[in-house]
């Protein structure tokens, strides 16, 4: 396991060209993604497996795997966050009975947004340095 320091589609292949010749195959590397601070993983994929990017000016993306049971991931940019933000200040300044309905609905539909629980998969494209 490599924690710490990400480790690029290259390093993988030259790995596993460099190793061949001592039966080393390539599910001898298993992509997963996850905290290099506590040497955990939330993903993890038995199986070494790229897949071509090439709209997003990078060579290919590495499959690390579905998340494993009981983590939940969620990704979520500036504007998730924004919304977040704009509930906690409605319920702030209208604390008015009448609007109990209202901020309901609004924090319902920011939470079916936020936490659509939709199972998916990480890819990663690291950056070669």
């Amino acid at each position: 396991m490599n924690a710490g320091e990400q480790v690029t589609i290259p390093v993988c292949e030259d790995f596993l060209e460099q190793t061949a010749h001592l039966g080393v195959t390539r599910n001898a590397i298993q992509p997963s993604f996850g905290m290099a601070e506590a040497c955990t993983c939330m993903t993890y994929n038995n199986e070494f497996e790229t897949r071509a990017a090439t709209r997003l000016g990078r060579s290919a993306f590495v499959n690390l795997g579905a998340p494993v049971p009981g983590v939940d991931i969620r990704i979520a940019d500036e504007a998730a966050w924004l919304c977040v933000v704009l509930v906690v200040l409605f319920i702030l300044v209208l604390e008015q009975s009448w609007c109990l309905f209202v901020v309901v609905v609004v924090i319902v539909l920011v939470c079916c947004c936020l936490l659509t629980r939709q199972l998916g998969f990480v890819w990663a494209c690291g950056a070669v340095r």
